[in-house]
């Protein structure tokens, strides 16, 4: 049986690991013709450009030899984290172009069969 305290951990896990398969898709919460497809593009497209700006590539890390104890050889590569921080930026401000022409982001919902 489960304790009090891991039930409330269960149905939030239950919960998230679901909801993370939704499928989303941009809305447009004014009336009018909207050409979604268009509207990302360009709102992507700006985000690349302003995220460049902003944070520019990293070079790429240079291994660095070294000797040990022993008087052997050893490569040590810099492993950097993966560029999120660029991903997230650019993810941030094409969210924001997108609201900012009144798209909205919600789960798409499902197809009858």
């Amino acid at each position: 049986m489960l304790s009090r305290p891991a039930i409330p951990i269960l149905y939030t896990v239950l919960v998230l690991s679901t909801s993370a398969c939704t499928p989303l898709e941009w809305r447009h919460t004014g009336s009018g013709e909207h050409n979604v497809d268009n509207d990302q593009a360009e709102c992507m497209a700006q985000a690349r450009l302003e995220t460049r700006q902003r944070l520019p590539l990293r070079p790429a890390p240079v291994p660095q030899i070294i000797v040990d104890q022993q008087g052997r050889t050893i490569v040590v590569q810099n492993n950097q984290p993966p560029d999120s921080e660029r991903f997230f930026l650019e993810q941030s401000l094409m969210r924001q172009c997108m609201a900012e022409r009144g798209y909205i982001l919600e789960s798409r919902p499902p197809k009858p069969e």
